[in-house]
């Protein structure tokens, strides 16, 4: 289930009452010392406040998810932060959970009202790109140029449609 903004919030606030020497989490390093644990959880509270802040800003302007969490990024002195480094999810994650969560799954996109399988609709994506070969061709040209986002969103595309590929490696060996 998603995580409540508010109470999560909450637990961050009553965990800096506690006056801990150790913070151990599930997605940090282990921090000790009363000011360092003070610290981490100040930062990671006021993190998650400004974030669900931001969301419903976003929701009240009338913002897509996929906008905004494509944008959304921490003001810089949160950014900075050491203690909010970005091993184990992202702030886009966050973004998109709590949109969810204050305004439900309609992502104001009507083709997710009814949607084409994603199969089909992978192939019939892939036929107008020209075809298999071709959009191998291009995430290939995306991964060697450092996007690798556009390359693994072309690839899982292609997996999607049920297009066998070979790999880069495999090409190479010819």
């Amino acid at each position: 289930p998603q995580r409540n903004a508010d109470q999560w919030i909450a637990s961050l606030d009553k965990m800096r009452t506690l006056g801990a020497e150790n913070l151990v989490s599930a997605h940090h390093l282990p921090i000790t010392g009363v000011e360092n644990v003070q610290a981490a959880l100040t930062a990671h509270r006021d993190a998650i406040q400004w974030l669900r802040d931001e969301t419903i800003r976003a929701i009240n302007r009338g913002e897509s998810a996929s906008d905004f969490a494509a944008r959304v990024k921490l003001p810089t002195h949160l950014e900075e932060n050491p203690y909010l480094t970005q091993l184990t999810g992202s702030v886009a994650w966050a973004a998109r959970t709590m949109y969810s969560s204050y305004a439900g799954w309609f992502d104001e996109r009507p083709e997710t009202i009814q949607p084409v399988a994603p199969k089909v609709a992978a192939r019939r994506e892939v036929e107008l790109m020209g075809g298999a070969d071709a959009v191998l061709a291009a995430a290939n040209k995306a991964r060697d140029e450092g996007d690798h986002a556009w390359s693994v969103h072309l690839l899982a595309k292609l997996q999607r449609a049920g297009v066998k590929t070979e790999t880069h490696e495999d090409a190479n060996d010819r």
